[in-house]
């Protein structure tokens, strides 16, 4: 879909994380800088450095990110050209919070956009580091708790305060699920700001994959780096010999000829023998596929994710596969980052040990740990099945999980919570099932183990929705419309804060 040009040259500084072991949010906003780059006319740069800390753990930290933030956005407060900044919003970046509260100050007439992650929070606490600061400050421990407790108070004020700055100064904030959307509007924090619905983008090149299904690594064609002009010499010499070639072509011709027609014969035959041999394989395929099954969830590995639904309805299923004496070899892989702290390696600890114990153990691999975007890739395109146990949350986030498990193709099995059935539907693009229910869940894997062909028809239909709703190119539609749609005259634009 071509996009119109915007009126004059927009420059947009985007103010996102780098680190995808600190949040999902960073490959998030690498595939949402591919649509802001396709908007014409627009030059999009990153604002924040990756070398940047994107650790605020202390009021030293947040006075760092006003002077960067002074320093490299002081000299745009006179640019000729209009000055747009979307910032990423998520419960874990402070960062980003601070210096887009830092560039409303720095540049007044600039327009500001925020996405809001998980709506209607900015971020956790922008200022969750006082109470540590003051903990410990003296020897009595009533005191200290005291001082906690007072520094907490402080904090919530001084959240409240901040964000409502932030956000009176901002034009538009996105959700990137409908009911996000109606959170932010039903919010006080949002009244008086235009919230959008944004669709969320996922590049299909970052899986190797262009539109059409084509991996680019096996694509036919590819960009060599040689220029025309360089390969003129060798192109007359391979002229000169094709020439010599063409003359002894001439003479052989009434023999080739001869040859053409045996080889005619022997291609019908090929042809028949190529037809019994794709059905075979056909049906060597089905049996292949019911003979092998590999389910595969993907998350940071933390309570409150549904593991354990998934683990107990494994082993449902596995029991009744083996009650009806079904062939199928059922594999369970559970891999992902785990968060820092001892409190998350607990629970890894204790997961492993429930695995342990079960009669099924040696069918369920666990994997726990940053896995680079390379091997995680790998491990989910050798899945059959993509599980999404994630049981309702307060937070109606999108989940970056359901958009890359359909834009793989695979056939998915969610919990009907959420903002899940906005982008799986039921029987169309993927299964789903009442969150919390180990019974319903091994239902659905087993409708799916048996079916290959089920599995293929979703898997074919959950590509598709992404391919129309979801790439960059639409998603760049999209901003330049939400841009443009909410965008007053720069000359005439006041700033509320002052």
């Amino acid at each position: 879909m071509a996009l119109e040009p915007l009126a004059q040259t927009l420059r947009i500084l985007h103010v996102r994380p780098f680190n995808p072991a600190r949040t999902a949010i960073a490959e998030y906003a690498c595939h949402f800088a591919k649509a802001l780059q396709l908007i014409p006319g627009a030059e999009v740069s990153d604002f924040l450095p990756p070398s940047l800390s994107e650790d605020l753990g202390s009021g030293q930290a947040r006075e760092a990110i006003r002077d960067f933030v002074e320093r490299a956005a002081g000299p745009l407060q006179d640019a000729s050209e209009p000055v747009l900044v979307h910032v990423e919003e998520g419960n874990a970046l402070h960062r980003e919070f601070w210096a887009g509260y830092y560039l409303q100050e720095v540049l007044p007439r600039a327009r500001f956009f925020c996405t809001i992650h998980d709506p209607p929070k900015f971020c956790s606490n922008p200022y969750r580091y006082v109470a540590t600061e003051f903990g410990g400050r003296t020897p009595v421990r009533m005191l200290n708790v005291a001082l906690t407790k007072a520094a907490e108070t402080l904090v919530q004020w001084r959240k409240r305060r901040v964000e409502s700055r932030f956000a009176r100064r901002c034009e538009g904030a996105f959700a990137l699920s409908k009911t996000g959307a109606e959170t932010l509007r039903r919010h006080p924090l949002f009244r008086g700001v235009r919230v959008h619905y944004l669709p969320h983008v996922f590049d299909l090149e970052s899986l190797g994959i262009s539109d059409f299904g084509l991996r680019i690594a096996d694509s036919p064609i590819r960009d060599c780096g040689l220029r025309t002009a360089e390969l003129g010499p060798q192109h007359s010499a391979l002229s000169t010999q094709h020439s010599a070639l063409s003359s002894q072509s001439s003479v052989l011709s009434p023999q080739h000829s001869a040859l053409s027609t045996q080889h005619s014969a022997l291609s019908s035959q090929s042809s028949a023998l190529s037809t019994q041999d794709s059905a075979l394989s056909t049906q060597h395929s089905a049996l292949s596929s019911q003979d092998s099954v590999l389910t595969v969830l993907f998350c940071f590995l933390n309570a409150g994710k549904g593991i354990e639904t998934l683990v107990d309805a494994f082993e449902i299923l596995l029991d009744r596969l083996e009650g009806e004496a079904a062939p199928a070899r059922q594999r369970l892989l559970i891999f992902g980052g785990v968060a820092p702290g001892e409190r998350a390696a607990r629970y890894v600890a204790g997961l492993g040990e429930r695995i342990a114990q079960s009669r099924h153990a040696a069918r369920i691999e666990l994997r726990p740990g940053f896995v680079p975007d390379e091997e995680r890739d790998r491990a989910l395109a050798q899945a059959d099945v993509l599980v999404l146990p994630f049981p309702a949350t307060p937070v109606p986030f999108s989940s970056a999980g359901a958009v890359r498990a359909l834009a793989l193709g695979k056939a998915v099995v969610a919990a009907r919570a959420n903002t899940i059935p906005e982008v799986i539907r039921h029987g169309e693009t993927g299964l789903l099932f009442p969150d919390n229910d180990p019974a319903a869940l091994a239902e659905a894997l087993h409708a799916l183990t048996l079916d290959p062909a089920l599995r293929a028809r979703l898997g074919a239909k959950a590509r598709r929705m992404i391919q129309e709703h979801h790439l960059p190119d639409r998603v760049a539609q999209a901003l330049a419309d939400a841009y443009g749609h909410s965008s007053p005259s720069l000359s005439a634009y006041t700033n509320p804060l002052t």
